[in-house]
């Protein structure tokens, strides 16, 4: 069986990337590996061997296919817990799902926000197809650019949509999509 080295990305046998991944963090040990999560958490040191005997297939993060899937989606760890409606690839930042919304949802979520905060921290644009996250509403330093998400066509969902919060909110999974 192919020898994992240091920068390595790979899965488990019976596992699916992105969610199982791993990568190497460091290889010095000729007895151990030390892996930490791709979705993110602490490294840890794992017997080569038993790497070896429950079996892996390496994984190139840029080349892997990514098979986007319908879910519901709600703000962990806060007061907002309504579930959107979205979409994933099963792409996690820090351990939090990386999801993609329909416009209905994103307006939802801008509602959700905006009453929660008191104010207009959401706005939609558009003639820029976007939203408007803007940093002051949210505590940030004023002078902090409002962020800008714009609507995105990708592989897999049949309307534009948009990253609201994709890697850097923490967004849970709550429910099996709905039946349509």
């Amino acid at each position: 069986m192919e020898e994992l080295k240091r920068g390595d990305h790979f899965v488990p046998t019976g596992g699916t990337y992105p969610a199982d991944a791993y990568q190497v963090f460091d290889d010095a040990n000729p007895a151990r590996l030390s892996i930490v999560p791709m979705s993110g958490g602490r490294v840890f040191s794992v017997p080569r061997s038993e790497i070896q005997a429950k079996g892996f297939r390496k994984v190139d993060p840029e080349t892997e296919p990514k098979q986007l899937r319908p879910a519901r989606f709600a703000l962990g760890h806060s007061d907002y817990k309504q579930a959107h409606p979205g979409y994933t690839f099963g792409d996690l930042w820090n351990g939090w799902e990386c999801p993609y919304f329909p416009r209905e949802s994103a307006d939802a979520i801008a509602l959700e926000m905006n009453a929660g905060l008191g104010a207009e921290g959401i706005t939609y644009d558009p003639e820029r197809d976007a939203y408007v996250i803007n940093a002051e509403a949210y505590g940030y330093d004023p002078g902090d650019e409002p962020e800008i998400v714009k609507a995105e066509r990708i592989p897999g969902a049949d309307v534009p949509v948009y990253a609201i919060g994709n890697r850097s909110w923490c967004w849970e999974e709550v429910a099996p999509p709905e039946s349509r």
